[in-house]
């Protein structure tokens, strides 16, 4: 009998751990990190198979940039690590993901590029002029709305329901941002630069350029406004029992450098 109850009771303690709030929290962190882990290596050997090494190499940069940046700012936003790392995950699928895409859309673009840009302008810099200004703007625009939809996937655990959304999201600052900070890796690429040189090793000139951008946005978010310090004014309404001794000597300060305004306080013209 007392056998019997006993199992009762840890059933009981059983179901109520299993339901409590903090059990649900981290059965949703774990699920969510084994998710985005999965994504993460199988988008690996998606990048691999298609484009080589170039492809995780690059995810990993523009993933690490981002994680860099938001651990260098958690103290100031309060970001949950596993929120941090998670992002940084699903920034590194999503650059796999959109890799072999956007490379075969630059093979097919890029010598119509640069064919138009030297009838415009020449040969001698008109190939040159041709292929940078597409990479700024046209590729530039596919490569920001592919990686919104592939990361919006990972974000909703494939699900594409609302994808068109989160594409216009902020689309316009984010590939304003994506444009400008990451220039010298699309016009590089863009004219046949794929890989630089760094300490005797060939490295991808996209993830050179990815770190200090994942790294930028993350400090500072594209679209995001600034705050603005309000300045309180006071009206000639305001009796000095609402005014604290500071703000009373501020304003007799003001008044004192300007007579023409302490007259129209007293209906005294100036």
């Amino acid at each position: 009998m007392a056998d019997d109850q006993n199992n009762a009771n840890g059933a009981s303690d059983l179901e109520h751990k299993v339901n409590d709030k903090s059990s649900k929290s981290f059965m949703r962190k774990a699920f969510d990190m084994t998710f985005n882990l999965a994504m993460a290596a199988g988008t690996t050997a998606l990048g691999y198979l298609t484009v080589g090494p170039a492809a995780p190499i690059v995810s990993a940069a523009f993933g690490g940039g981002g994680l860099i940046g938001a651990l260098w700012k958690k103290k100031e936003t309060g970001r949950p690590l596993d929120d941090i790392l998670n992002s940084a995950l699903k920034t590194y699928s999503a650059v796999n993901t959109v890799f072999y895409p956007m490379t075969l859309l630059g093979n097919a673009t890029y010598p119509a590029a640069a064919s138009a840009g030297s009838a415009l302008l020449g040969s001698q810099y008109g190939s040159f002029i041709g292929r940078s200004a597409w990479a700024l703007t046209g590729f530039n625009m596919a490569f920001v709305a592919a990686f919104k939809a592939a990361y919006h996937l990972y974000e909703n655990k494939l699900n594409p329901q609302g994808i068109g959304k989160s594409i216009a999201d902020n689309f316009v600052p984010f590939a304003t941002r994506i444009g400008t900070v990451f220039a010298p890796g699309y016009i590089l690429a863009a004219n046949g630069i794929p890989d630089l040189s760094l300490g005797g090793y060939k490295v991808p000139t996209f993830a050179v350029n990815a770190i200090p951008t994942g790294i930028y946005n993350e400090l500072n978010p594209p679209g995001q406004k600034k705050k603005t310090q309000s300045i309180p004014s006071y009206s000639s309404q305001t009796t000095q029992s609402q005014l604290t001794p500071q703000q009373i000597q501020n304003m007799q300060n003001y008044y004192a450098r300007n007579q023409g305004a302490a007259g129209q306080l007293a209906g005294v013209p100036a």
